[in-house]
Parts: C-alpha cells; structure tokens; sequence
C-alpha cells in the first residue's frame, strides 16, 4: 500500500498457546501407552515361568499393595491368601 518492495509472505502468532486440555489428553494418553507397555512386559515376563512361581509371587505383592493402602485409609483389613495346607509360608505384613 506504501509502494514498498517488501510483501508478506507468511504470518504465525507467536504466544498462541495450546489449550490446556488438549495438553491433558496427550499426556493422559502418552501415560496410558506407557501403561499398556509395562503391562505387557510385566505379563509376559510372568507367562514366561512355567513353575508357576512368578505370578504367585506378584500376585502376593499385588495383594499385599492393597493391604497397604486399605491399611494407610484407616481400614483394618486382613490379608487374604488363597494358599491351602499344613503350615503354609505366608509373606508377613510389613509394619
């Protein structure tokens, strides 16, 4: 409009800023993928044991989580197993 010789080309905003829940699904997300993989190393490192041994141990330790956390919210609870016999080796509760 000024008879210069300079025209524009291309413009960007430059402080736009992405909405905030946009960046909160894409981290929910990026979670929830790390997530899955975990999982999935996690299943297939227990599947791998043909004795059995390792997913008895994780399930000990996925049960005694819960007993913790049930234990840390005020609630007495028990820690239940499904193991049956004479003098059975028990995890002990950690105090």
């Amino acid at each position: 409009d000024n008879n210069s010789p300079l025209f524009l080309v291309e413009a960007v905003a430059s402080n736009v800023k992405p909405d905030p829940l946009v960046i909160q699904a894409i981290v929910a997300k990026q979670s929830a993928e790390k997530l899955v993989k975990a999982m999935t190393i996690i299943d297939d490192f227990i599947k791998a044991d043909p004795t059995g041994t390792r997913a008895y141990i994780y399930k000990m330790k996925v049960m005694q989580e819960v007993v913790n956390a049930a234990n840390a919210n005020g609630h007495n609870t028990m820690f239940m197993t499904d193991i049956a016999g004479e003098a059975p080796n028990i995890i002990p509760l950690k105090h």
